[in-house]
């Protein structure tokens, strides 16, 4: 399928590595990066090219194929050139695809992508089968490839920006958790960014699965004319196929056949993560998992790194972890999660579009105060103040944005780090922003206050 072929890779991040080492020893391959990066040492002895250090991409278009990575957006201008030559671009997940001799799960949604995937994955390995977890959560999916049969199950997390250039990516069980405002420095429009999201069911036909967040508006409107068999999860009511909460019980209906099971226990806290719960159920169900094992499996899964994460108790103070809510859609959420007074650190770098005012105006009435970070200070500040939030305060860095939520909270408050930006004025990523935090409270542990 892909041998012999001019093949250019654009970008020389973990999905063009990988890339590049599934497909240069059958093929002439090419890497290209706007920066002028080193050469990662797997690809040193493998018959490459590299083009580094060139913004413009000259010569991206000369290929049989072009293989774009995620971070690289549409606009570029080698995109033009290459439509203009009709040389075919494709995502990594589209070429892993083609690739893949074993059934695909794919989970897509603004926000709570890697804790479903994580959470099915999970599931499926207790049950007895093999399941790989793949794509956006960190491990691309054409790195896996190599190692799967058709026995295998891959649970496959995937962007917004990974099927721009789909063509006949078709999972067989099609997961779509949410969609709010993110990456509209990217999208026109929220309703363009959600119709991007929909991608992922565009090839499957009736003998597919789509399973859609019930209580999402705009996933139910974009959802009416897939070709696939639709079911529905909802926390607040009843659905005509698929899962929904009523009273202590989870209800699953399917095909005309409808079953029940009392709710369990879990760490996973927050209707958002309930939400996530009725979606891996589905699937596992799908899938022939039994649904006792199903309870007994999400009962002893561990919450992820970084989302709703509980620091722990420093003199009856509760901190969390939340540096995962690059959005106030995720933030939103994590403030619904708890009845205790809040205070709130927040801020980094805005998200274009997003709509912070709803953020503080819905939980102005659990915010016992707010301590704004990064490039947003001034504008949240603003922001805050307008939706009625009197307790503003400022901190110069994380430390002492710490230090002073600590100083204004009381016995059985919660201290939440949801930052509802993205990290990138401060730090490289959310991963490196939670750790710091998680570091500085730890400090508090130990007398460093």
């Amino acid at each position: 399928m892909f041998k012999g072929k001019k093949i250019n890779i654009i970008g020389l991040g973990n999905t063009g590595i990988a890339a590049a080492e599934v497909l240069a020893p059958a093929n002439e391959v090419a890497i290209f990066d706007r920066k002028e990066v080193p050469i990662p040492p797997q690809l040193e002895n493998l018959p490459l090219k590299f083009h580094l250090g060139d913004p413009l991409y000259q010569g991206a278009e000369e290929a049989d194929l072009i293989i774009i990575s995620p971070g690289v957006p549409p606009t570029e201008p080698f995109v033009e050139r290459a439509i203009a030559s009709k040389v075919p671009i494709r995502s990594e997940i589209e070429i892993a695809y083609q690739l893949c001799p074993a059934p695909i799960v794919a989970v897509t949604g603004t926000d709570g992508k890697t804790t479903t995937t994580s959470l099915i994955t999970h599931i499926l390995n207790r049950a007895g089968k093999r399941a790989i977890a793949a794509g956006n959560i960190g491990n691309p999916f054409i790195k896996v490839v190599p190692t799967l049969s058709p026995k295998d199950i891959v649970v496959l997390e995937v962007s917004s920006f990974q099927l721009e250039w789909i063509e006949f990516f078709r999972p067989h069980i099609g997961i779509l958790l949410n969609i709010s405002t993110d990456h509209l420095e990217r999208y026109p429009s929220l309703k363009e960014y959600g119709k991007t999201k929909m991608r992922l069911f565009q090839n499957q036909n009736e003998m597919d699965f789509a399973i859609l967040n019930g209580d999402d508006p705009l996933v139910c409107s974009l959802s009416k004319d897939l070709p696939s068999h639709r079911l529905f999860f909802s926390l607040y009511s009843p659905v005509e196929e698929g899962a929904f909460t009523k009273g202590e019980k989870i209800y699953i209906k399917i095909k005309g056949n409808e079953i029940s099971i009392p709710l369990f226990p879990t760490r996973l806290e927050g209707l958002h993560n309930l939400q996530n719960i009725l979606a891996s159920f589905l699937a596992a169900f799908l899938l022939h998992v039994p649904p006792d094992e199903i309870s007994q499996a999400v009962s002893t899964f561990q919450p992820l790194e970084h989302r709703m994460e509980k620091v722990g108790y420093i003199n009856g103070v509760l901190f969390v972890n939340d540096s995962k809510a690059t959005n106030p859609h995720a933030a939103s959420k994590a403030l619904a999660s708890f009845s205790s007074p809040i205070v709130l650190i927040a801020g980094g770098r805005l998200k274009e579009g997003a709509d912070y005012e709803m953020l503080f105006r819905r939980y102005k009435h659990k915010l016992k105060a707010t301590v704004l970070i990064g490039e947003a200070t001034p504008l949240l500040e603003k922001i805050a103040r307008k939706a009625g939030i009197k307790s503003v305060y400022k901190g110069r860095d994380l430390r002492e944005a710490v230090k002073q939520a600590f100083r204004l909270s009381s016995p059985g408050d919660t201290v939440l780090f949801s930052p509802a930006c993205s990290s990138f004025d401060m730090f490289a990523n959310f991963e490196e922003r939670g750790k710091r935090f998680k570091e500085i409270v730890q400090s508090f542990w130990e007398g460093g206050k």
